[in-house]
């Protein structure tokens, strides 16, 4: 599925979250390994990357264009996620039907 900006209070309404839960961003998500980008930084050597085990520290984008070029450049396989802050817990998903 080709994810697309949506919008977010719609979202935050669809899935549940409780009134006053804030979007974060997007982030990028290796399935496999259950890793999210923490850092990176592109270079003409390479693009050395660090992961972080929990998305409460992963980078977050605000932008969606922004977030699927730096994908594309750095890992095409990584699956894009969104952020929410429900002022407990910090939650990452990918939401069906939302394309």
């Amino acid at each position: 599925m080709e994810l697309k900006k949506v919008n977010t209070k719609q979202l935050i309404k669809d899935l549940g979250f409780p009134e006053g839960t804030e979007f974060l961003g997007y982030s990028i998500h290796l399935e496999k390994s259950d890793e999210y980008l923490y850092d990176y930084k592109i270079t003409p050597e390479g693009t050395p990357m660090t992961w972080a085990k929990t998305p409460e520290i992963a980078k977050c984008f605000k932008s969606f264009k922004k977030i699927e070029k730096i994908r594309s450049k750095i890992k095409p396989e990584a699956i894009i996620m969104w952020l929410f802050d429900t002022g407990t817990h910090i939650y990452a998903t990918q939401p069906e039907n939302y394309s």
